[in-house]
């Protein structure tokens, strides 16, 4: 007969009342953020009660569900929320379920080899201690402290991105499901993560550009809202999730699933061209080179892996992706960006020492970087190449909030909004000081993230006054709003107005914002700034200022020589595991690294985790796959 150890069954009651305590936490927290988020209550609450729902009966489908949300679900342009979003809502409440369901005392994890457990170290130390050197000294927590990149709490927003992917591996490591069910899972997530990202490419073609329209100067952002202010979120995260998309392929070996994985491959393919970014093209090719080379090595023992229908697909694969990239490096807008390569390259070269330049001269910044999420700030500070972004904040007046608006190169505070009637007639007025001679401009565009159409612009000259005057105006709002083509509602354009310092050296406060319609109905949201940055979304013209345009060069900025040499020693863990698994027929293993091998490569134009979404999926893909999968050789239909 067995008997119970009490000292260990006291452990596990311990171990499994903290874990709940944490869950109980997470709750907490996801539940102040619903009750205080200003966008969407009730869907975004329903939502999460039923994703709440499908993961108390499949505690793996997280799996699939963060990696397909992840590209898609970004509402920060209508919410004003970027520090804290609904992503956020979902990987809490994904942790939360987690530990409450899991008796993870009496689960032994899954084992973990120890050079990973080494790399996975360095980096969380990393992590925090440029963490804490970005944080401290604590900003007060007032309104601008999660509503502005200068904020020192940036640094938080910054690091969430590896500190959930962390959290959600060690999820990984001990919930209980098979790893063909794990890969299964993720690889279905970062297929519809591609599906919504392509549905998005197209749905901004249709309506802005045209679909093949390759001669104007016109980058899809898709719903990539981080790139607000520049970043290559959209050409690495694509690059990353197209093998994903031949894996789906593998597994399910049938017809429909084939026909269906081409011409997702190649839409996909058309998406990464249409943002016209030359990282995105090299990209491209470093996948396809290490996607055949890896599934050529770890199938080569497979009977008949080269047979005539895989021989077929590739070929037509290969045909379709060479015609797109005639048809879009042969347009007048690429071909100008690619003789623009040597100018770019060279100030990329300057942005980068100068970028170097502005640290600190002293060991703690050499060894452990400025902080993370602090190179905004120190730009907008040090301005090393003299061309410091426009700026904004909130102050406040005997309780009162408003909204102050610094001159430099242009930045449009605006909000999206719906109702606008094209060639009715809408009251603006608004309340506003100006310290020093200058003009505030308003604009009523149809807006892609980074493109303005159709506007109708208002300007007010201001003169130094100590005195709050109203500020009156009619705008017409002409073709703004209109419906382009044949595409019924799918060829309305979103509409933002938005405010704007044209001064050189004015500083203005802007309060009680208004815009009514013909009917006396307000359009604006938050137009007294009471609520921060809710509803509010910025964009900026110039993107130097906001992220250096090479990825380990930022990283050293923000880490120093400690987290470059981190960050290395995991990706050189990562690789080897993953040759190592290829050599031993392991094909997924082919699958990551083609993903994670083109992600990095954009990092040789861009600064990779500018957003914490980008930083959440590329650690969460490395981890997983860095620990490995046990999947039959053999593909197995799902």
């Amino acid at each position: 007969m067995n008997q119970v150890n009490p000292v260990a069954q006291s452990r596990t009651s311990l171990g499994t009342l903290l874990q709940r305590a944490v869950a109980g936490l997470f709750v907490a927290m996801l539940a102040l953020g619903l009750f205080r988020y200003p966008f969407a209550h009730i869907p975004l609450t329903l939502g999460l009660l039923l994703y709440a729902t499908l993961l108390y009966r499949y505690p793996s489908a997280w799996l699939a569900v963060v990696p397909a949300l992840l590209p898609v679900f970004d509402l920060a342009p209508w919410s004003g929320w970027f520090f804290f979003d609904e992503l956020d809502f979902v990987v809490l409440l994904t942790l939360a379920m987690g530990l409450w369901q899991s008796d993870i005392p009496s689960i032994e994890p899954r084992p973990v080899p120890r050079l990973l457990s080494l790399a996975v170290v360095l980096l969380t130390l990393s992590f925090v201690v440029s963490l804490m050197i970005g944080l401290l000294p604590l900003d007060p927590l007032d309104g601008n402290a999660f509503s502005n990149y200068y904020s020192r709490y940036n640094s938080l927003r910054m690091s969430k991105g590896f500190f959930e992917a962390l959290g959600l591996f060690l999820l990984f490591l001990r919930q209980r499901h098979d790893d063909v069910l794990a890969a299964r899972n993720l690889v279905i997530g970062m297929v519809l993560g591609t599906v919504g990202t392509v549905i998005a490419v197209v749905w901004e073609r249709f309506r802005f550009s045209g679909l093949f329209d390759f001669a104007s100067d016109f980058r899809v952002t898709a719903t990539f809202s981080g790139m607000h202010n520049g970043g290559n979120d959209l050409e690495a995260y694509l690059v990353l999730a197209q093998p994903f998309i031949v894996a789906a392929m593998i597994l399910c070996r049938n017809s429909l699933a084939t026909l269906g994985g081409i011409g997702l491959f190649l839409l996909s393919t058309y998406s990464l061209f249409v943002t016209f970014s030359r990282a995105g093209l090299l990209a491209i090719v470093v996948n396809g080179i290490f996607l055949a080379v890896g599934l050529a090595v770890s199938l080569r023992r497979r009977r008949g892996f080269l047979n005539p229908r895989a021989l077929l697909v590739g070929t037509a694969l290969g045909t379709v992706v060479l015609l797109l990239v005639s048809l879009v490096v042969g347009g007048r807008y690429f071909q100008a960006r690619l003789d623009r390569a040597k100018k770019d390259w060279d100030y990329r070269v300057l942005q980068s020492q100068k970028t170097v330049e502005m640290m600190n001269p002293d060991w703690q910044s050499r060894w452990f970087g400025m902080g993370v999420g602090r190179y905004p700030a120190i730009v907008y500070q040090r301005n090393p190449l003299n061309n410091r972004s426009a700026a904004y904040r909130f102050e406040s007046e005997r309780d009162n909030t408003f909204l102050r608006l610094y001159p430099g190169n242009r930045l449009y505070f605006g909000q999206w909004i719906s109702g606008i009637k094209p060639f009715d007639i809408y009251q603006l007025s608004f309340t506003a000081r100006a310290h020093g001679q200058g003009s505030l401009s308003t604009y009523l565009c149809e807006k892609s993230l980074q493109y303005s159409f159709q506007c109708a612009n208002k300007s007010f000259a201001l003169a130094p006054s100590e005195a709050w005057l109203e500020q009156k105006a009619e705008i017409d709002a002409g073709l703004v709003g209109a419906k382009e083509g044949l595409g019924g509602w799918l060829s309305l354009r979103p509409v933002e107005f938005a405010l704007a310092n044209s001064s050189k050296e004015a500083v203005f406060d802007v309060d009680n914002v208004r815009l009514l319609d013909a009917t006396g109905k307000n359009l604006l949201a938050n137009g007294n700034f009471e609520g921060g940055m809710d509803r509010w979304f910025f964009t900026v013209d110039d993107h130097t200022p906001w992220q250096n345009w090479n990825h380990g060069v930022q990283l050293y900025f923000e880490q120093g020589w400690f987290g470059v040499m981190a960050f290395l020693f995991f990706v050189t863990y990562l690789f080897c595991r993953l040759v190592k698994q290829i050599g031993e027929g392991d094909w997924l293993a082919s699958i990551a690294l083609a993903g994670v091998a083109s992600f990095l490569s954009v990092g040789i134009f861009g600064f990779l985790f500018d957003t914490p979404r980008m930083a959440l999926i590329y650690f969460l893909i490395a981890l997983i796959f860095a620990r490995g999968f046990s999947v039959p050789a053999e593909p197995q239909s799902v």
